[in-house]
This record gives structure tokens, C-alpha cells and sequence, in this order.
């Protein structure tokens, strides 16, 4: 069955296969990563992938590591990391793989399992913000003076 399938036809390479795959996909940044340093980043990332998934709440079935460890490693077959931040790309993988594999999480709860994410402080700093946007740009329209607004009344 695996002889004749699709998955061994278009996903099952020799090393010398793979190493062409990555020079080409990063042959056009040449003055940026070698391949061997993309190699290195991308290792990187898949060992901080692993430790993300042993910490995961509520606990990762193998398949969804596994199936998004496959994600990962198809998806920088084809582009270079200077195309797009591997830890996103990964993150995005083990999203994809949990909801492939019927792994029922929301995405609160896998967004409260990013360790490097702040998630409360950055939501009410960009609120904060967004505020005073509004405010500043509320005062400054000259065309609401002639009327009354009916924000700015004191009638509560």
C-alpha cells in the first residue's frame, strides 16, 4: 500500500533530494543563511517544538506532535526561513495539527499555553491605547462643535 502511495510518490526523499530542495529554496537570498545556518535555525526551532508540546495543557497526543513535526518539515522543504519566522510557522502547524487530528482546543487555550506571550498585560496596553487614539481624534473634529454632542452632555 505504501509503495503505491501518494505520500511515498510525493513526500519521501533521499538526503542529497532534501539538501537540493533547501539550497533552492533559499537560492535567491544568497547574501543572507546559508542553508546550513537555515538547517540550524529550523533544528532549533523543532527542539523548542518538542519541549512546547511536553508542556502543553491539556496533554498533546502523539499524533498531533508528530503529525505537526511533519507540517513543519514539508513546509521548509519548499520555502526558506527568510520567507517566513519559523516559530510562527510552527505554532501555526501544531494549531492546524490539533484541529486534523480532533484534538478539541480552543484558541484561548492555546494561545495561554505561549510561554513568550503576555497575553492580559499586551491586551489591555493595546486597549489602553487604542483609547487614546479615540480621544485624541474625537477632539480634534472641528465640525462637531457647532452641535451638541450628546457624549460629551452632562445629563446622567
Amino acid at each position: 500500500m505504501y509503495s503505491t502511495s501518494s505520500q511515498k510518490r510525493e513526500w519521501t526523499y533521499t538526503a542529497d533530494e532534501i539538501s537540493l530542495k533547501r539550497a533552492q529554496s533559499s537560492e535567491e537570498e544568497v547574501l543572507f543563511l546559508s542553508p546550513d545556518e537555515e538547517f540550524k535555525m529550523i533544528r532549533f526551532v523543532e527542539v523548542a517544538a518538542i519541549r512546547f508540546s511536553d508542556s502543553f495543557r491539556p496533554a498533546m497526543w502523539p499524533s498531533v506532535r508528530w503529525t505537526a513535526y511533519a507540517y513543519f518539515k514539508r513546509l521548509f522543504l519548499e520555502w526558506s526561513v527568510m520567507e517566513a519566522s519559523p516559530k510562527v510557522v510552527m505554532m501555526a502547524c501544531f494549531y492546524l495539527a490539533m484541529k486534523t487530528d480532533e484534538f478539541y482546543v480552543t484558541i484561548d487555550e492555546f494561545v495561554s499555553n505561549l510561554k513568550s506571550l503576555c497575553y492580559s498585560k499586551g491586551r489591555t496596553e493595546a486597549w489602553a491605547g487604542l483609547n487614546t487614539v479615540l480621544e485624541t481624534r474625537r477632539q480634534s473634529r472641528p465640525y462637531d462643535k457647532k452641535k451638541e454632542d450628546p457624549i460629551d452632555s452632562d445629563d446622567e
